[in-house]
């Protein structure tokens, strides 16, 4: 682990996936991981779920809606 002896890295033990699947779930995490709100550090990796693009052509979460996610979840903690 690139942190060892440097950092607490926490993380949930599922995949987060998209970033609409961030902002419904970021509660439960939290609360389930025990953090409190005096985090130095939150990363999250979504972009390349979000920018999948389905058979149909369009992207898995449309750019706006990606924004809007990305918003909330630097305004939750």
């Amino acid at each position: 682990m690139a942190f060892k002896d440097t950092a607490e890295v926490y993380s949930p033990e599922e995949c987060c996936q998209f970033s609409t699947y961030i902002v419904r779930y970021i509660h439960p995490w939290h609360q389930q991981l025990k953090l409190d709100s005096d985090l130095d550090l939150v990363h999250w990796n979504c972009g390349l779920w979000d920018c999948l693009i389905m058979p149909d052509g369009l992207p898995c979460v449309k750019i706006d809606a990606y924004a809007e996610n990305i918003e909330r979840i630097c305004n939750i903690y």
